[in-house]
Formats: C-alpha cells, structure tokens, sequence
C-alpha cells in the first residue's frame, strides 16, 4: 500500500492513487478489500426496506503521556457515527466508571486505534450496558498497593462478555498481549 494515499473517514481508511478508490477496511482490521462505487439508491426502494445499520462493540486505545501506556475504553456505535463511551478513569488508587453518549471517539485528539470486537443487537447492548456498570472500578489504599488500571477493568467487562459468547474468545488472549501499562507489565 506504499504507492497509495490512505485517507480516514469515520471508521474506514480508504486507499486511492491519484484520486480514484482502490481499496477499503474498517480501522482495527488487518485486511483490505476492493473498493466498488456506492450504487445510487432508485426512488422505488422503500426507505422501510433498509436495514438499519449494525451496533458494533470495540476497543479504543488512547494515546497519554509516557510512561503510562495506552487509555483503554470500550465504544458502542454505527459505523462512522458518534457513539458511547464506556470508561473508567481517575487516579489509580481510586477510578470511577464514566460513560458519556454521542461522542466521535475516531476523531479526538488522543485516538490511538479501534479494534471491532463484536455485532450488536438491542440484547447484547443491554448485556455490555450490564457488565459495564456491574464490574467494580479499580482502587487501592495507595499507590504502593496499585494492581490495576483502566486496562484491566475493560479486559473483565470483556472476559464477562466473553463468558456470554457476545465477544467470541480470541480477543483474550490477543488483547492481554496489546496491555502495555506500566502497572500490568510489572506484575506478569
């Protein structure tokens, strides 16, 4: 992909070379595919007969100051749409769960990366709603006692969703290997 210019917009790159589409992929994915023009919608398409477009669940990493690693939270939204954040945030010794709707995650400041980790429907959305505010934020009597970080607290909300077969099982063992917090590092 050296000879193309990859653009961003909303969670897809798309690969062009001297202005004509070549190649897409959703941001988070490893593959590219062939990029074929949009059709142009006929009037005799009812607007009913659209589906709706898919909730998908991911993984976003943060960029922070070094030394501290990569912010993780989890995002709910359509396809190049705003959507909620899930997160847990703070000093470590104590974090608190924050979730803020209608937020364009892909296009802040800090944007590291998004992982796609699983196609929602309105009950797996009611599931990871769950989990998230279930899962009990990190906190430790002082930093000394430290043993978690926001990157732990989303591996768990992930591992329950897990359990429930909403995220399928690979993401554990890939996800554990992208953890790159001090705090985490120090304790394997």
């Amino acid at each position: 992909m050296d000879q193309y210019t990859i653009t961003r917009a909303g969670l897809r790159e798309y690969a062009s070379l001297r202005g004509k589409y070549y190649y897409w992929r959703r941001i988070g994915t490893h593959e590219w595919q062939s990029y074929t023009d949009p059709q142009p919608s006929t009037q005799d398409t009812p607007e009913a007969a659209v589906p709706p477009e898919p909730l998908y669940l991911s993984l976003v990493r943060q960029r922070q100051p070094e030394p501290q690693g990569h912010h993780w939270l989890l995002f709910i939204s359509r396809e190049g749409h705003a959507g909620t954040v899930y997160q847990v945030k703070g000093d470590h010794t104590f974090m608190v769960y924050k979730h803020k709707e209608n937020i364009d995650i892909v296009n802040s400041a800090s944007f590291q990366d998004i992982f796609h980790l699983a196609q929602l429907d309105q009950s797996r959305t009611q599931r990871v709603q769950h989990w998230v505010n279930q899962e009990p934020p990190p906190r430790a009597a002082s930093q000394a006692e430290v043993t978690e970080t926001c990157q732990s607290w989303t591996l768990r909300v992930i591992c329950r969703l897990i359990d429930e077969e909403i995220v399928q099982g690979e993401w554990h063992e890939r996800l554990r290997q992208m953890i790159d917090s001090p705090i985490l590092l120090g304790r394997r």
